[in-house]
């Protein structure tokens, strides 16, 4: 019978899967024997030849090492091993061994008992802590292992943000926050750190609800502004039993823009009555008129134009003294500002002047609106109301002409000589009784006199009395004048 050989290529892949085999069961017991737990066993597990048990690795107790025999028949070859003092053999002398006490076990571990204790090697049970003894007389080894087991670790529940301040706001915008910080044992408040870019801040508020502390603060209002810039919270805190972490900490970033210094604008106008030629025939009223623009906000801004309707009644002959730049034109006057005259700086304030002259005829009230015209922003407007009104006196009548005297000559013609004569002649020889008449007349008089002088005293009382009411009359009449202007 022929024999067929496997040709060469068969015989090398032979060959490899045999060593590839062989290779990876070494590999295997090498990796379970690396991760076998170190035992002390009662007999060694790998044979160390010795002279005296001192010379031996440390057993754990309750055993102790020592150098025994190979066999109890053969004393010659000794190795170490592990056997409790009072099981020695070979004629050992070793005296008498005491147990140490290991230290306790380390924080957040319990005690399950040390080497040679029932259970010490429970379930979950690990050598935490040991000791080392030896005997009195040889001092062969011994070592005393406390097991311990990890308790369940306390942890911070967490906590999570009510009002979260992210991204960016505008310069004085409000910026507040809060948070709930949470815990199943309760939160320690004097534990609560609240840093804004690591500044640690004093002015925010707790409030304990339950199981949780809620924290809060408003870090920027209209009137108390955080500078423009970025920022960082952070928070952390404790509960009640101590433990924090990273499930006790919140952090959040957002920025504040910078400030925007934006122009705010304001007008006003004012009427100023002036009388020229009062207490005549013809007097006239003056208005002065100043129109006042200001800029009462923080940044630079730009007026487009200032325009001024003046009353329907006022034509453009009554106007004069318009300020630069004003031009009457289709019952308005317009002040189109240009180049540096548009820009009002940051508290900056501008004036449009022009006076009105009214004419007796005209007196009345006049009202009067300006509009300021900003290039951004919407107009704004004020009034002037003010009534033109001036004393005005009428003039005394005019005196008759003097007219030419009659002649009164008694002697001029010759037929008035005789017509004298005869009267003469006859108070000649009437002289008796006109005497006797005569003295009678003394007294006529005198009752005619007294009633003239009583009538003239009379009327001057009366024209005394009338001039006094005319002046109260005058007097009133101003003092209403008066409070018109002032009122407007």
């Amino acid at each position: 019978m022929k024999v067929v050989l496997p040709n060469k290529r068969k015989r090398n892949i032979i060959f490899m899967i045999v060593f590839a085999v062989i290779l990876a069961g070494s590999g295997i017991y090498l990796l379970w024997r690396v991760n076998q737990e170190e035992q002390l066993s009662p007999e060694y597990s790998d044979a160390v030849t010795c002279v005296e048990g001192k010379q031996c690795p440390a057993c754990e107790w309750p055993s102790v090492a020592y150098c025994g025999c190979s066999s109890d028949t053969n004393p010659a070859w000794r190795t170490c091993g592990c056997r409790t003092p009072n099981n020695f053999t070979c004629g050992q002398a070793c005296g008498t061994a005491t147990k140490c006490n290991p230290p306790a076990c380390p924080s957040g571990w319990t005690n399950c008992g040390v080497s040679g204790d029932s259970g010490a090697k429970a379930s979950g049970c690990k050598a935490k802590t040991s000791c080392s003894g030896a005997c009195t007389n040889c001092l062969n080894k011994f070592v005393v292992k406390r097991y311990c087991k990890q308790l369940p670790q306390n942890k911070c529940d967490g906590g999570e943000w009510e009002n979260k301040p992210t991204g960016t706001y505008e310069y004085c915008d409000e910026v507040k926050y809060s948070f709930l910080a949470k815990d199943s044992d309760g939160i320690d408040e004097s534990s609560i750190v609240v840093k804004m870019n690591d500044i640690a801040r004093g002015s925010f508020s707790k409030t304990e609800e339950a199981k949780q502390t809620k924290v809060s603060e408003t870090l920027s209002t209209s009137t108390n502004c955080l500078p423009a810039g970025s920022y960082t919270i952070s928070t952390s805190w404790k509960d009640k039993k101590g433990v924090g972490g990273n499930s006790c900490t919140l952090t959040t970033s957002f920025e504040v823009l910078a400030e925007v210094l934006n122009p705010n604008w304001s007008i006003s106008k004012q009427a100023v009555e002036k009388c020229v030629d009062e207490n005549t025939e013809n007097p006239r009223a003056e208005i002065s008129y100043v129109i006042s623009v200001s800029n009462t906000g923080k940044g630079t801004g730009s007026l487009d134009k200032v325009v001024d309707d003046p009353d329907s009644k006022v034509l453009e002959s009554y106007l004069s003294g318009i300020s630069s730049g004003g031009i009457f034109s289709s019952g308005t006057i317009v002040w189109d500002l240009q180049g540096n005259e548009e820009i009002f700086a940051a508290g900056q304030t501008k004036t449009f002047t022009y006076t009105m002259a009214v004419a007796k005829e005209n007196f009345g009230e006049y009202n009067n609106v300006a509009t300021a015209y900003p290039k951004e922003g919407e107009p704004i407007t004020a009034s002037a109301r003010i009534t033109a009104d001036c004393e005005i006196t009428q003039p005394e009548p005019p005196l008759p002409p003097e007219e030419d005297l009659p002649e009164t000559g008694i002697f001029d013609e010759t037929e008035s000589s005789l017509a004298v004569g005869a009267v003469l002649l006859f108070l000649g020889f009437t002289w008796t009784w006109i005497g006797q008449r005569i003295f009678m007349i003394p007294k006529l008089f005198s009752n005619t006199r007294s009633w003239f002088v009583k009538k003239d005293r009379e009327m001057k009382l009366n024209m005394k009395k009338k001039k006094k009411e005319q002046d109260i009359q005058k007097s009133e009449k101003r003092k209403k004048t008066f409070e018109k202007k002032i009122r407007f």
